[in-house]
């Protein structure tokens, strides 16, 4: 047979044709000559269901991780809920039947959560001016109040105070009283009205979150410190007059005591911009009568005492 009458396929349909084949089969790179031959789809598919059913994959889908955590999240939440809350750190119980406006403040504290107070008032009308004060004290303390003779008496061996509602910031204000002193315990003071958390049972000589000034006996103490055994001043006595003074016009502010009418030779100075009148009862049957809160027009004549026997308050 005569290969020249037989007819030629063009080159460029021979290339073409070369090319169509062997370009799926061309290698790319060094990498595909030595990679293993590919598996179908169908069987791979196959390969992992049984591969899944004999080993689980140690790390699950993240589609399937928050729903489990949302569930553990949401069970942790309501058994926190379900967990009763510890009882309070005081509580406040009411033990006098008695009458009484119940009065909610708020005491500056230790703690850095503010605690409420539940306080008893009562309004006494002092029969020499006719006119009315309220005095107030812990709910919790055991203290009988006799309003016709504007008399407040400890029924319990615990310390007690009592805080006369009037704030003072100016003037001269003068607290006159009578007192019927089982132990010497008693005492008359001041109380910063910015700190005006009355502490139950109270004791003169705890100084953690105490604020008060406080005449006692013969001592004077200033948060709770004692400052000296005054062996000048005389002690409280049942039946005796004694007035509290508090100072504002004076500089600088000054809170002194007299007792029958005699200035007593140590007083305070720099007292709080605001104060309350306290009166505090250390024993059983201890009592304290109001006789007077009244203004006075001039100052405190401390001109008698001698030198500066003074306290600063700080």
């Amino acid at each position: 047979m005569n290969r020249q009458n037989s007819p030629e396929r063009p080159k460029q349909n021979k290339v073409q044709h070369h090319k169509q084949i062997e370009k799926p089969n061309a290698p790319s790179d060094k990498r595909e000559q030595n990679s293993p031959p590919s598996i179908p789809k169908s069987k791979q598919s196959a390969f992992r269901q049984q591969y899944a059913t004999l080993n689980p994959p140690p790390f699950p889908n993240m589609d399937q991780i928050q729903p489990k955590a949302k569930a553990q999240t949401l069970l942790i939440q309501q058994q926190i809920r379900k967990t009763p809350s510890p009882p309070p750190i005081r509580q406040i119980h009411s033990l006098n039947p008695m009458p009484q406006i119940q009065q909610q403040i708020r005491g500056l504290n230790l703690t850095d959560i503010p605690e409420e107070q539940i306080l008893q008032s009562h309004q006494l009308i002092l029969p020499n001016t006719h006119t009315p004060i309220r005095i107030s004290f812990f709910q919790g303390a055991n203290i009988s109040v006799i309003e016709q003779q504007q008399t407040i008496r400890n029924d319990s061996y615990e310390g007690a105070m009592i805080v006369v509602d009037k704030e003072i910031s100016s003037g001269v204000w003068a607290l006159t009283v009578k007192g019927k002193i089982n132990k010497s315990f008693n005492g008359i003071g001041v109380i910063d009205a910015d700190h005006a958390d009355i502490q139950h049972p109270f004791d003169t000589m705890i100084s953690g979150n105490n604020s008060a000034i406080c005449y006692m006996k013969d001592n004077l103490f200033i948060k709770g410190a004692k400052k000296c055994d005054l062996n000048e001043n005389e002690k409280l006595n049942s039946g005796d007059e004694i007035t509290a003074f508090v100072d504002f016009k004076r500089k600088p502010r000054t809170f002194s005591l007299a007792i029958k009418g005699i200035t007593q030779p140590r007083f305070i100075t720099d007292i709080p911009n605001r104060v309350k009148f306290i009166l505090i009862f250390g024993y059983k049957n201890d009592e304290w009568q109001i006789i007077s809160l009244d203004e006075r027009n001039h100052e405190v004549d401390l001109s008698a005492i001698e030198g500066e026997q003074f306290y600063q308050y700080k």
